[in-house]
């Protein structure tokens, strides 16, 4: 469960090798839809909500930014509720959230968020 991050570089001598890994503590929850933008990593995690991973240096991706949109009890006894989509619009520092729960979510990001 988790990020893992490979090297996309056919050049290099460790391309399609793992070079960076990322996880919650609890890893009953996976990560649901990304968006990558320069060095942040965008995701949609049910119901740990959103994140936000710098990627700067991707052997050690870094989390910057996180929502919860998880209402505790919202919807008992199922795994597939809470954060499922994710967009973002970089121009407007914006995050497009489609919550399984709570419908629509627009979130305005900052420089953290989008540098």
């Amino acid at each position: 469960m988790g990020l893992r991050i490979y090297s996309g570089d056919p050049a290099s001598s460790d391309f399609l090798s793992k070079i960076g890994q990322w996880k919650l503590r609890d890893e009953t929850v996976s990560i649901h839809n990304f968006h990558v933008a320069g060095t942040r990593l965008y995701m949609s995690h049910y119901q740990d909500g959103v994140r936000v991973l710098d990627l700067t240096d991707p052997s050690i991706p870094t989390q910057v930014a996180y929502f919860n949109t998880w209402i505790e009890g919202s919807a008992p006894g199922s795994f597939f509720a809470g954060a499922v989509g994710i967009d973002i619009d970089v121009a407007r520092k914006r995050i497009y959230i489609a919550d399984l729960t709570r419908g629509l979510m627009i979130l305005q990001g900052d420089a953290v968020a989008f540098p």
